[in-house]
């Protein structure tokens, strides 16, 4: 949130447009609103997105070339340690670049280049490019089989902030051309990243940090169209929108039952299995969802660990459920002596 508002500020976005923008992060982001690994990379998108914006204030100085090329390398040599989110910084940092070499500043073009050089620095080395190619490559099984792979649905509270982040960032290259000022790169990724959340529903945190730029857009296009407490009284209706929505998906009064949801993890086979303990010693499989809460409920090894994507497993364990046989000959491939 504290580099959302960032980018807001360096936007010239006045106090309506930041309130507006915050709230449509919010949003945006519910479905990632849990303890994992991917917030390191919605941190640093954030992040990243107000250095670029910062620098394209200030006119792409030839000057800040240097220290901006220094601090990009250290940033993605970082993220890339992190989590595989680094390629939608890549994509940002491009079209960032794209803008400055409209302007006349093509030097600034080195920068992608360098982050993608920086992501190397890793124990993997290429390794990391190797496990986001695979991820592409099993898109279409993995949307089939993981909740957060998948399509935006219209009966999921908390895949509402996709909807409304696409919705808002539609509305404003729509305010922007009908006023015959065309969005710049970045301002255009924002949309193409919201609108893409629709299909990887993943991706609705990025484009829910990105939409200040939109909301700048439409705020200098619009500029005169408006009395001057409308946009206030607008801005307010979208907190409360906001507020009514978050609280309506993402109940956190459930924390009141413990660090899980109950209704999403095998909380009943859980407890039965810790009361016997005599069955800790066999070889047991699990689904994928279930891996890092049987870990850490019963502190032994696990089949699969919803933590990583497992792309082998999980087309395995698909064909396998699709018969007695298929099962059947799983279970004695792996020597599995234990099914939960």
């Amino acid at each position: 949130g504290a580099g959302v508002l960032a980018l807001s500020r360096r936007a010239a976005l006045a106090a309506p447009g930041r309130a507006a923008a915050l709230a449509l992060f919010g949003v945006g982001v519910l479905p990632r609103a849990d303890i994992r690994a991917e917030l390191f990379s919605l941190v640093l998108f954030a992040w990243l997105a107000a250095a670029a914006e910062r620098e394209r204030a200030l006119g792409w100085s030839g000057a800040r070339l240097a220290a901006a090329l220094t601090g990009t390398f250290a940033l993605f040599a970082l993220w890339a340690n992190l989590h595989a989110g680094f390629a939608l910084g890549l994509a940002l940092a491009g079209a960032y670049a794209v803008s400055a070499a409209a302007a006349g500043r093509r030097a600034w073009l080195a920068v992608p280049a360098v982050a993608a050089a920086a992501t190397l620095l890793n124990p993997y080395g290429w390794g990391v490019w190797a496990a986001l190619w695979e991820h592409g490559r099993d898109a279409a099984l993995l949307r089939g089989l993981i909740l957060e792979w998948g399509a935006a649905g219209w009966g999921r509270l908390s895949h509402a902030g996709a909807w409304s982040v696409t919705a808002a960032a539609g509305a404003a290259v729509l305010v922007c051309t009908r006023r015959g000022r065309l969005p710049a790169a970045p301002e255009l990724f924002a949309l193409a990243l919201a609108a893409a959340s629709l299909r990887h529903v993943r991706l609705s945190g990025y484009g829910a940090a990105l939409m200040p730029l939109a909301a700048a857009a439409a705020a200098r296009a619009a500029h005169g169209l408006w009395e001057s407490d409308r946009p206030r009284r607008l801005a307010a209706g979208v907190c409360a929108a906001a507020l009514a929505l978050a609280l309506a998906a993402a109940r956190p009064w459930r924390l009141g039952l413990g660090p899980y949801d109950p209704a999403l993890v095998c909380e009943v086979a859980a407890a039965w299995l810790a009361e016997h303990r005599e069955l800790s010693g066999l070889k047991m499989y699990n689904p994928w969802s279930w891996g890092g809460y049987l870990g850490w409920r019963l502190g032994r090894p696990v089949y699969q660990d919803g933590r990583y994507l497992f792309h082998a497993l999980l087309a395995e364990q698909a064909d396998a459920v699709g018969s007695a046989e298929a099962w059947q000959a799983l279970l004695e491939r792996r020597g599995v002596e234990l099914a939960v």
